[in-house]
């Protein structure tokens, strides 16, 4: 990313999580003609070399195998006059001239002997066939070597007028993992409503934020759809698993604090740790003996019958273990939702599926760009038949040697599932992201919060952007459930859980991908507990699963990025305990 996406949650009957990602801009050349020549074709019959892989900017060899591999899409339309100061490099080119890109996709190293390079200069627009559309700032012009650094382009400063249409079903398995650009110096900005019970010395602690041009550390490819690293004092791993009918991930993340000092109740911790993990599991176990009991059961009579909720229930729990590669995406990821700390302790794992309706690898992304005099008179990105499953799991404690634990959270995984969709050239890219947002509010020792929910999603949505005024068009359907609400705390504690999983983009660019437009799916829930000290030992859950979708402004030089409000679908889940008067809160207060 170019620049940090914004998570906000909202008050009592609204959780969001405001993602702007930033956003190159797409395409190319100098004058009205056809784009600079390509391998035609469209969606690729056997699995590409570079599939699964993490994309290595460093590397010729690898960018020269992407390049040479990649498949082109056929579009319906693409008609357009390029601005004069676009300048291209072809296919051809990039094969002979393009040595290496920087993870951030900033600078782009080219041998000095390509022709074209004569042409740049600070303010034109670099196209590179298959790999980036950006603004030139600077070109260090060298003996054998030239560095082109670069920023995002809007589309205007590089498309001036023409119309490009095309409709594509995403080849899931070809996909390549790339890092996502560093943050910006700025920190976001997080909003949330106060907690429900008043935390005595409750304040935000907010992270330092990352220097600008500071990239996160490069994240370790572990096995072939595994990728793990740190960041912000997170350990993460994300596994990625496609198969013939979509694509499945599982994403761990922890956050401990493992001091020396607490080396002599590790062991004691360790076993308590993993009593709650077989405690969870024969629960686990017990319930899918209940539900599969209940399949064979309850059969329902007329759609009035009461057992027809319990019934559909059983039916859905069952057939979401039954997902073929679910299993061997966790199995591919990392256990770090087992690694207990015995200080601060804050670990969220979740695993789910993307695929078509119908269960089947149809995920159409359908993308149309409309440009004259020099301006974008349509920008709509559209992805057609989509559906999933995303698991959430959370687990949050306090030690019995630690500090209050007041903070805000905020981790943009730096890892994006990319698939290529190379339209005339154009680098465009369908986009898997992850974002997380926590704040545990723990004041006092062993707290301790667990949950568990679970959200699935079926439609068809996406953005428009017309003379200057952007809008969201959706047909979705989805339903939550909660499937653990587990909360003790001495004192007045709280915690809050926002999941953005997964974010579905059109992005341009092969490196610092940037996004036209996107839906996301996002999951929150935040937990107040009055503490056993209380005059009356109240806790509550308010749980939210939302359905949205946004537009980077940079795309089109509009005023600010554009996210829908309200969202395209909602859905709420609140449990209070225990259920009387006492513990109920009216809106404001």
């Amino acid at each position: 990313m170019a620049r940090a996406e914004r998570m906000v949650i909202g008050p009592k009957k609204a959780a969001g999580v405001a993602i702007a990602v930033a956003l190159l801009a797409l395409a190319a050349c100098g004058r009205k003609e056809s784009p600079p020549s390509a391998a035609a074709g469209s969606a690729a019959t056997t699995v590409a070399p570079w599939a699964g892989t993490m994309m290595d900017g460093g590397s010729t060899e690898a960018l020269r195998t992407y390049l040479r591999s990649v498949q082109t899409v056929e579009p319906r339309k693409f008609d357009i006059k390029w601005t004069p100061g676009t300048v291209p490099i072809d296919r051809d080119a990039a094969l002979r001239s393009l040595l290496a890109v920087s993870r951030d996709g900033e600078s782009y190293v080219f041998d000095s002997a390509e022709p074209a390079l004569a042409r740049l200069q600070p303010g034109r627009v670099l196209f590179v066939w298959g790999v980036a559309l950006r603004k030139v700032t600077a070109v260090e012009r060298g003996e054998k070597s030239t560095r082109v650094r670069t920023v995002p382009a809007a589309l205007q400063e590089a498309i001036a007028s023409g119309e490009i249409e095309f409709e594509h079903r995403a080849a899931l398995r070809d996909y390549v993992v790339v890092p996502r650009a560093p943050l910006p110096a700025a920190p976001t900005r997080t909003t949330m409503s106060r907690p429900r019970f008043m935390l005595a010395h409750y304040r935000f602690v907010q992270a330092p934020a990352a220097a600008a041009g500071n990239e996160p550390p490069e994240p370790r490819a572990a096995g072939n759809h595994r990728f793990e690293g740190e960041l912000k004092g997170f350990q993460y791993s994300l596994a990625f698993v496609p198969g013939d009918n979509g694509l499945a991930f599982d994403l761990q993340l922890r956050k401990g604090d493992d001091d020396p000092a607490a080396g002599k109740n590790k062991d004691a911790e360790d076993k308590r740790s993993e009593k709650q993990t077989e405690d969870m599991h024969k629960a686990d176990e017990k319930r899918r003996k209940e539900v599969q009991k209940g399949l064979r059961e309850i059969r329902p009579e007329s759609k009035d019958d009461p057992q027809k909720e319990a019934y559909k229930t059983a039916r859905r729990y069952e057939e979401d273990r039954k997902h073929p590669f679910r299993g061997p995406a966790k199995e591919a990821g990392k256990q770090l939702f087992e690694m207990a700390s015995d200080m601060l302790d804050l670990r969220v794992r979740a695993d789910g599926v993307l695929q078509g309706v119908d269960g089947s690898d149809k995920l159409t992304v359908f993308g149309r760009m409309v440009f004259q005099d020099g301006a974008v008179a349509l920008l709509q990105s559209h992805f057609k038949n989509l559906s999933g499953t995303v698991n959430v799991q959370y687990i949050v404690r306090r030690g019995e040697l630690s500090e209050q634990w007041i903070e805000r959270l905020r981790l943009d995984l730096p890892l994006t599932f990319n698939v290529p969709i190379v339209v005339g050239g154009l680098p465009l890219m369908l986009q898997v992201a992850f974002d997380l947002l926590a704040t545990p509010a723990l004041a006092t020792k062993n707290d301790a919060f667990r949950g568990a929910f679970a959200f699935r999603f079926g439609g068809s949505g996406g953005t428009r952007f017309v003379n200057g005024k952007p809008s969201a068009e959706a047909q979705m359907s989805g339903e939550g459930e909660a499937r653990d609400a587990q909360a003790s705390s001495i004192g007045v504690s709280a915690v809050l859980i926002a999941l953005q999983a997964p974010r579905i983009g059109l992005g341009v660019g092969l490196f610092g991908a940037s996004t036209i437009g996107y839906i996301d799916m996002v999951t929150a829930t935040s937990v107040t507990s009055a503490g056993m000290l209380g005059m009356f030992p109240c806790k509550k859950w308010d749980s939210y699963w939302t359905m949205n979708a946004g537009i980077d402004a940079k795309v089109a030089m509009f005023e600010k990025d554009f996210r829908t409000d309200p969202p395209l679908l909602k859905k709420e889940w609140h449990k209070i305990d225990p259920s009387i008067k006492a513990c109920e809160f009216k809106e404001g207060k």
